[in-house]
């Protein structure tokens, strides 16, 4: 048997998720389905994960996919593979994911990075959208082959010079955007994590919005409600873009 859990806010990962679990025969289940579930006892001879890259400066994994990967059990024996989608790079994220699983005494048997459009703004130009898309069908095949076959792919850091020699630009990026989340979640002291859940006490509609409720949803964490004809946000969310960028 095989299970692909997936995160996703924009699309992309939705997209990965779906692709894979296809070719595989794979049983497709949302993690925002098991935020309230303490314990996944996992009886799947396979497992995939699939998510898309969040805040490089922070580890790069969402706190919901953290969240699900300390609730695995029983995963001992399970060949595990995980994908994450991005629209630059991943950097130790496949790593951070790995020591994640190892923590739960299951092994990541094999990772893989996926560059799709970038999901806010500059976009990616539709040119450069085409050619990742093209790119991605052909890395389905890879994939697909790898976990039917159950190889092990070594899990690659980044090259400890060149993360020496960014390390400090890293902490400043960090703390740049630390010292932003907390201000759009207008609470000084929040944690990385809780600003993301916070940050959408900046967020708002215009006269333009009609009420239609598309960004309540597609929000993969039930986040919005609709009240009087206007989204309301509820102070959990992943700071993943849906509502932004599928707002007609």
């Amino acid at each position: 048997m095989t299970e692909i859990y997936y995160f996703s806010g924009t699309g992309n990962s939705l997209v990965v998720a779906r692709d894979i679990a296809r070719r595989l025969d794979g049983k497709l289940i949302p993690m925002a389905a098991t935020i309230h579930t303490r314990k996944i006892k996992e009886n799947a001879d396979v497992l995939g994960i699939i998510f898309p890259v969040h805040n490089v400066v922070n580890g790069g994994v969402p706190s919901i996919v953290r969240s699900f990967l300390t609730k695995l059990e029983n995963i001992s024996s399970t060949y595990i593979f995980a994908v994450c989608t991005c629209g630059g790079g991943s950097g130790d994220t496949l790593p951070n994911i790995q020591k994640s699983i190892e923590a739960k005494g299951g092994k990541l048997a094999a990772g893989f990075t996926i560059k799709l459009p970038f999901n806010c703004p500059p976009f990616t130009p539709s040119e450069v959208q085409l050619k990742r898309f093209q790119e991605w069908n052909q890395r389905l095949d890879e994939i697909c082959k790898t976990v039917i076959a159950k190889k092990e792919i070594k899990i690659n850091f980044v090259n400890p010079i060149i993360k020496a020699l960014v390390y400090p630009l890293g902490l400043i990026m960090r703390s740049a955007i630390l010292k932003n989340y907390r201000k759009l979640a207008r609470d000084p002291r929040a944690s990385f994590d809780e600003a993301v859940r916070l940050i959408d006490h900046s967020y708002y509609v215009n006269e333009k919005c009609d009420g239609c409720g598309i960004c309540a949803k597609v929000c993969p964490v039930d986040n919005i409600e609709i009240v009087d004809n206007k989204p309301i946000w509820l102070h959990h969310c992943e700071s993943c873009l849906a509502c932004f960028v599928w707002c007609p």
